[in-house]
């Protein structure tokens, strides 16, 4: 695989299965406001979001 980033399409009317959101770094970083949150899954395989 290259270093490009992998673009997939989601139906946002639908349920996004954490695993597909979070692969394959384990989190995924979201900017809201201006800040950048990490939400990732725990060793508990509860999902935390972080500042």
């Amino acid at each position: 695989m290259t270093n490009k980033a992998r673009h997939e399409s989601f139906d946002l009317a639908r349920p996004l299965p954490a695993d597909r959101l979070l692969a394959p770094l384990g989190f995924v970083q979201i900017v809201f406001n201006g800040q950048i949150y990490i939400l990732r899954q725990t060793r508990n395989r509860k999902l935390i979001l972080t500042k």
